[in-house]
Formats: structure tokens, C-alpha cells, sequence
């Protein structure tokens, strides 16, 4: 019926979580119509489910009745996180899946402390001495790790990985107070890379003029810059809120100076490593 509003579409399309055959040729239709002039090459699956996360997907903190509804559903139906994820339309089923891992478990929460920034950073460099080297450490790691913290081993790991980390090789590479944030936004532009799906974030920080800095660090600067480009500007789409965007917020915003919370935490962190990572590595040599 092509007399179909918008939003009767939407619902059909969309926020039907049926498993009807005629309705999934349909969602492969719509994927592989939207798949035409993309620079990469995607499936038809991938890109109608990427159509429904930007058209409809939930975004936020789940509310109590989320909470409920995940509750409920796992109990009558068992771990099935994407047709949960569709039944609540939210973005992805990782975001469902650990929701219930943080209903079900009493982790502590809030922000990290210096004292357990501390404990990482012993933790992760007993497991491996090199670790800023060769990044060797495994999830039974992180697991072990967390239960010290009682925190949620993910973010437990990503703590390190997006924080801890990134500080201690930039302060090797003496890039620590650099701020790249405009050296990528002008390097993804002279590249034509408009999305953040576009960019290999693990070549982009080999380059000389992002020493110092991971991949997880420069993709997760570019997802908090296009957070803020949005939140200044609501009226953009969501494929509007690409990197030609965030450069011109950039242009446009107030100069600040860097937070003093931030560079005070930032030289926490490496005097506790000078003093008791590296000075007891050292002991330990001889």
C-alpha cells in the first residue's frame, strides 16, 4: 500500500519484532535500496539495522520500566539480547545485554577514584611489565581485576583503555598537553573521511602527529566531539553531525582552558607510575 504514512511505515518497518519471512524480504529490500552510493561495500542487514538505530533507536539511561521489561523478558525468554534490544528499540543489543548484567549484580558504581586508578595501574602492569608495549592482557585478567573493585570488569577495562592508558603513552611521547583534537578534524577533512566509519583509527594513530595516542583514544575524542557538535546544534540529523560539522563547531566555540581537575588527575597519574611502576621495575632488575 503506498498510501502509507510515515509513521504507519515506521511501525511496520521498523518496530515490528515479528520474525515473518515477507517482512524480512522487506527489511532486505530497504537495506540494499540504502546501500547504494555508500563508499564501502555492506550488506543489506547491516545497513537496514543502522537505518533503524539512527530512524528510531532509544538513546539514554533506561528507565525503571526498561529495567522491568528486561527483567521480565529474560526470565520468560532466556538471553535473547537482540529481539530484546528491538522490543525496547534500543540502539544495540551490547547496551541491553549489559543493562541486565548491571541489574543482576551488585557493582559499585560512580566515578573512579585516584585510589582505584591507583589499583589499576598496579594491577595491569603485574600482569604484564610491557604492557604499554605489547597491550597483552586478557579478559580473565580484567575479570580479577574488577573483582578487587568490585566494579564491572568492561568498565574496569575501558577505564585503562580510554584514560589511563592514553596518559601514559602520551606523557612518553611528551604529547601529553597537546591538544589534537583540530590536528584530527582537519586530517579526517583533507582525507575526505566524514564518518567516523570511514576512518582505520588504528593506522590514524601511527601517524607522527598523533604520537603518543591509541586508536580507542582519537575514535573516542571524535564520538565526544560529534556528542558536543549535536547538543550545540539539535537541529542537526544524525548524518548531518559529521566531521564538516564538528569542524565548524569547533571554529565557532569559546576558547577554555583546560579544566584544572584534568591536569591535575593527568599528573596523578604519571607520578604514581614514576614512583611505583617504573622505580619498582627498576629495583626489581637488580
Amino acid at each position: 500500500d503506498l498510501e502509507l504514512t510515515e509513521e504507519v511505515a515506521v511501525e511496520e518497518l521498523f518496530k515490528n519484532t515479528s520474525n515473518d519471512e515477507d517482512l524480512g524480504k522487506k527489511r532486505n529490500i530497504i537495506g540494499y535500496f540504502l546501500s547504494q552510493g555508500l563508499t564501502n561495500i555492506r550488506l543489506a542487514t547491516e545497513v537496514y539495522q543502522r537505518a533503524r538505530t539512527v530512524r528510531c533507536a532509544k538513546k539514554g539511561d533506561f528507565t525503571k520500566e526498561e529495567d522491568e521489561a528486561i527483567l521480565q523478558f529474560v526470565e520468560k525468554e532466556g538471553e535473547q539480547w537482540t529481539r530484546l534490544a528491538i522490543m525496547l528499540g534500543r540502539a544495540n543489543y551490547q547496551s541491553v545485554s549489559a543493562r541486565y548484567d548491571m541489574l543482576i549484580n551488585d557493582y559499585k558504581h560512580g566515578e573512579f577514584t585516584a585510589m582505584e586508578d591507583e589499583l589499576i595501574l598496579r594491577e595491569v602492569f603485574a600482569v604484564d611489565s610491557d604492557i604499554l608495549v605489547d597491550g597483552k592482557i586478557t579478559q580473565d585478567d580484567w575479570n580479577k581485576i574488577a573483582e578487587k573493585l568490585q566494579r564491572k570488569p568492561e568498565y574496569v577495562r575501558k577505564r585503562w583503555r580510554q584514560q589511563l592508558e592514553p596518559i601514559l603513552q602520551r606523557y612518553q611521547a611528551g604529547t601529553l598537553h597537546k591538544d589534537v583534537k583540530d590536528v584530527m578534524i582537519n586530517h579526517l577533512l583533507e582525507h575526505n573521511m566524514n564518518y567516523a566509519q570511514e576512518v582505520d583509527w588504528k593506522e590514524l594513530a601511527k601517524l607522527s602527529k598523533f604520537a603518543g595516542t591509541t586508536s580507542t583514544y582519537l575514535s573516542r575524542m571524535y564520538s565526544t566531539l560529534r556528542h558536543n557538535t549535536g547538543l550545540k546544534y539539535p537541529e542537526l540529523s544524525e548524518v548531518q553531525l559529521n566531521t564538516e560539522a564538528i569542524q565548524r563547531f569547533r571554529a565557532n566555540r569559546e576558547i577554555h582552558s583546560t579544566r584544572h581537575t584534568v591536569v591535575e588527575h593527568q599528573e596523578l597519574i604519571v607520578k604514581f607510575y614514576l614512583s611505583h611502576i617504573l622505580e619498582v621495575s627498576s629495583e626489581n632488575k637488580f
